[in-house]
């Protein structure tokens, strides 16, 4: 039996190079288990190409992932969370959609994508097909290279998921009869080979992770100022479709959250043309209106605004 390619760090670079120079995209995703090392083996092999720097480079964002992709060129971008960018039950987000067109369209702007995931088949499908590289984490050390099947002509899985998960459930019936059983990722389709990478040295680690601290930080509060900001309109939105909110009331709301009365009227009046129901604000208040003669709404009313603290 042929023995298994093994890859370097180095090598791997050289290929990814390669494919630059060639005027292909270098999108690479690495998977694995949590604490097996995948924004380990990010960080040392991004580390292997001049320029990368970890400051300018690294993100947790999605949006932010998007403005270096479409602003940079021959840069880098490394997006260490990407489960909250990618997931595939958000394919119609709008962000979502927005990530997937701004891969394929500045896909020849020679950046070097890396991107960590626990799993890579909780990606959306169609995210899956910018990938070029998929490496799979086994242990801290050791990974699986894998590559897109390029003979898939007539089939829409190029990473061959189906005959691979065959395999891999066989291994796993064999695992649990014995322990010691050795996976032979080799034998997947997709497989190219195995890669090994060294440690980070003591110094890169302690600042990888206080930097890691620092960018979380950073994204966990705009993220809560966002979901703030949401929160406020949905239960604007909800109160008036409701009727305990009439247009007479939107106003003080508005500036007791320091929000302009048209601003909030045109992001309501968004959202529901978004739904797609024909419905407006307009239509609620008029509803409202005519329901007002009824005092107990007003009671209700009353108790439904104090509801609206965020």
């Amino acid at each position: 039996m042929k023995e298994a390619p093994i890859w370097s760090l180095r090598r791997l670079a050289y290929s990814i190079e390669i494919r630059i120079s060639n005027k292909r995209d270098s999108n690479t995703i690495i998977s694995g288990r949590t604490g097996v090392g995948k924004s380990h083996l990010a960080h040392v092999f991004l580390n292997k190409f001049e320029g990368f720097n970890i400051n300018k480079h690294l993100t947790y964002r999605r949006d932010e992932m998007i403005d270096m992709i479409i602003n940079q060129k021959k840069g880098y971008i490394w997006n260490d969370e990407f489960i909250s960018s990618s997931f595939k039950r958000g394919f119609f987000e709008k962000a979502q959609i927005k990530l997937i067109s701004t891969l394929t369209t500045y896909r020849f702007h020679g950046n070097i994508v890396v991107a960590c995931i626990p799993n890579f088949y909780s990606m959306d499908v169609e995210l899956r097909k910018l990938f070029s590289l998929h490496i799979f984490v086994v242990e801290r050390g050791l990974a699986v290279v894998h590559a897109p099947i390029k003979e898939a002509l007539f089939g829409q899985d190029s990473w061959d998921t189906k005959e691979n998960s065959k395999l891999e459930s066989k291994w796993n019936a064999k695992k649990r009869k014995n322990p010691d059983f050795k996976i032979p990722y080799h034998e997947l389709s997709t497989f190219v080979g195995y890669l090994k990478f060294p440690k980070l040295t003591d110094k890169q680690e302690e600042y990888y992770e206080k930097l890691k601290v620092e960018k979380r930080t950073e994204f966990d509060d705009e993220k809560k100022e966002n979901n703030s900001e949401e929160n406020f309109y949905e239960n604007t939105l909800e109160m008036i479709k409701s009727g305990t909110l009439d247009e007479k009331s939107l106003l003080p709301i508005c500036l007791s959250h320091n929000k302009k009365l048209s601003s909030v009227r045109a992001r309501l009046g968004q959202i529901l043309r978004d739904e797609g129901k024909g419905q407006t604000l307009k239509d609620f208040f008029k509803l409202k209106a005519e329901k007002n003669k009824n005092p107990v709404l007003k009671d209700n009313l009353i108790k439904d605004i104090s509801d609206l603290s965020i």
